[in-house]
């Protein structure tokens, strides 16, 4: 670990702790090397892809969450990042509006319509955000 920055190794000590003294996202999100890590990384986000996302089966939307758990650790690293970058206000969950600025380059920018329903398909616990799991 003598290549891990004492930076890092603060926040992942903060974040390691029991539930009662653990960090909440917010507070995570808004660290200093989070912050700094994830400013240095290109949005990269393909709606048309999360549109395709919000249309499958539950049993293909569940057997693509589970594909999403075998990750390799850099790029589950890169999409913590994205979805920090998109986070604007990094209260660990994505609202329609932080999603319609994140797409604002795309050259076939989606309706509201259309975001409403990927954000209502990809939200599972129903409260009209998307969280980072």
């Amino acid at each position: 670990m003598e290549a891990v920055s004492s930076s890092a190794k603060s926040i992942i000590s903060k974040i390691l702790l029991p539930d009662s003294k653990r960090l909440t996202p917010t507070q995570i999100f808004k660290d200093p090397w989070i912050m700094k890590e994830s400013s240095n990384v290109p949005l990269k986000l393909n709606f048309s892809k999360m549109a395709a996302f919000s249309k499958f089966s539950k049993i293909k939307k569940l057997a693509a969450t589970y594909i999403a758990t075998q990750l390799s650790e850099k790029e589950v690293e890169n999409l913590g990042n994205l979805f920090r970058q998109i986070d604007l206000n990094h209260d660990g969950e994505i609202s329609i509006e932080e999603l319609k600025l994140a797409l604002k380059e795309e050259k076939n920018q989606p309706s509201i319509k259309e975001l409403a329903a990927v954000m209502e398909s990809i939200d599972t616990d129903k409260n009209g955000r998307i969280n980072y799991t």
